[in-house]
């Protein structure tokens, strides 16, 4: 009798990467009805952990704000499933991008004659928006 009922998310590996866990557990909510039906909803919910986050920034209680972060990633991350996009392939994706980016600044810094923490952030924000507009 002491044993406990298992729950639908139970099968949710703890081991996997914690983005994709929060993935996997929306998905399974949504299969028995646990979801939006409409966007507008999912982005409210991250606006409004947002607004969380940034209270517990200004009460300087990082302990909170650690948790509201995890708030607003995990609503970040149900509003990708919503949209059907995986947010490890579209983080993936993102973080491809700045090492091409960052590429370019270090190689705009090899060609100056200072060392990169010589650049000032206005120089190197410079080379950040040439990578960018060139599609890198």
């Amino acid at each position: 009798k002491g044993e406990t009922e298992a729950s639908l998310l139970d099968g949710v590996s703890k081991s996997m990467p914690n983005l994709l866990r929060a993935y996997e557990i929306q998905k399974k909510a949504a299969k028995v009805g646990f979801d939006w039906q409409e966007i507008t909803p999912a982005l409210e919910k991250v606006k409004e952990e947002l607004v969380e986050f940034e209270n517990e920034i200004k009460t300087e209680s990082l302990i909170d704000a650690k948790k509201e972060f995890g708030d607003i990633l995990f609503a970040f991350v149900n509003v990708a499933r919503f949209l059907k996009i995986h947010p490890e392939e579209a983080l993936f994706e993102t973080n491809e991008k700045f090492m091409r980016r960052f590429r370019y600044i270090e190689e705009k810094v090899k060609n100056s004659e200072k060392s990169i923490e010589e650049h000032s952030l206005e120089e190197l924000d410079r080379f950040w928006d040439e990578a960018k507009s060139k599609g890198l």
